[in-house]
């Protein structure tokens, strides 16, 4: 069923009040983050890391989001959950597929881009507290898997 739920109570507006404050900073802490964990993976035959048009540094990486290419997206999921390293597939069930968006004129093969994404992209851990060390400990695994 199609829906929206965006409540938004007393605490958590105030707690969000304070913490737009410091906007700023948290943006610029994950595009660090997103910076180092794209020069572990450039150029890496199984990796596409996430694009940056030119000198655009307006991204601020909610997610840091990765292509695997020609290897098994879901078997790097567990590898890295062996090391307690949480990574995400966040859509995957494109949404012509599901089934709240169920019409009949819709025909799967017309989403070729969008049906083998699906099968490709992996989310890695993103936020402003990202360390070097943890960006290179979460890259280094990532890259242990390819060997």
């Amino acid at each position: 069923m199609v829906g929206v739920n965006s409540r938004l109570d007393a605490l958590q507006a105030a707690v969000l009040k304070v913490k737009l404050q410091y906007l700023d900073f948290y943006n610029e802490r994950r595009k660090e983050a997103a910076i180092r964990y794209s020069d572990y993976f450039k150029n890496h035959k199984n990796l596409v890391i996430p694009y940056k048009a030119g000198a655009c540094n307006s991204h601020v990486f909610h997610q840091y989001t990765l292509r695997v290419l020609d290897a098994d997206r879901d078997g790097l999921v567990d590898h890295l959950a062996n090391y307690e390293i949480p990574s995400a597939v966040y859509y995957p069930v494109p949404l012509h597929a599901q089934k709240a968006y169920a019409d009949p004129q819709v025909i799967s093969s017309n989403f070729i881009v969008t049906n083998r994404l699906v099968n490709e992209v992996i989310s890695l851990p993103m936020h402003s507290e990202l360390t070097n060390d943890q960006t290179r400990f979460i890259a280094t695994k990532v890259l242990e898997f390819f060997e």
